[in-house]
């Protein structure tokens, strides 16, 4: 009888033992597969131009736009200027206090318009 369970219990083990061994095939497939991907795409990344910086550009690819004539007011002068992105914003300041933004746009050089921030008493 003894022989007979021993029988049984093997046959039971046998669909355990299959789906063991199936899972670590997959396993061994998936992590090949990792390492596959991970030295083909360091092989073609090396081949691949380098970035330009995304800051840097070229004389030739800035349109001409001549001579821009910026209005100041008396008593002001340029506090700072400040790139965003097809504009520039130009902050002026008096001795006062008072302050404003004029923002032109850097394709053409024309004064977009201006904002005022005057003093209150």
């Amino acid at each position: 009888m003894s022989v007979s369970a021993a029988n049984r219990a093997a046959g039971k083990n046998t669909g355990l033992k299959i789906t063991v061994i199936v899972l670590g095939v997959i396993l061994v497939f998936g992590f090949l597969a990792m390492i596959g991907t991970v030295v083909y795409q360091l092989s073609h990344m090396k081949k691949k131009a380098p970035i330009a910086a995304p800051n840097t550009v070229s004389a030739e690819s800035l349109p001409v736009f001549g001579d821009v004539t910026v209005p100041i007011r008396q008593g002001e002068r340029i506090a700072r200027i400040q790139p965003s992105g097809d504009r520039l914003i130009i902050e002026l300041a008096t001795v006062e206090g008072n302050s404003r933004l004029v923002m032109l746009d850097q394709a053409t050089g024309k004064v977009l318009g201006s904002i005022a921030f005057p003093q209150q008493p």
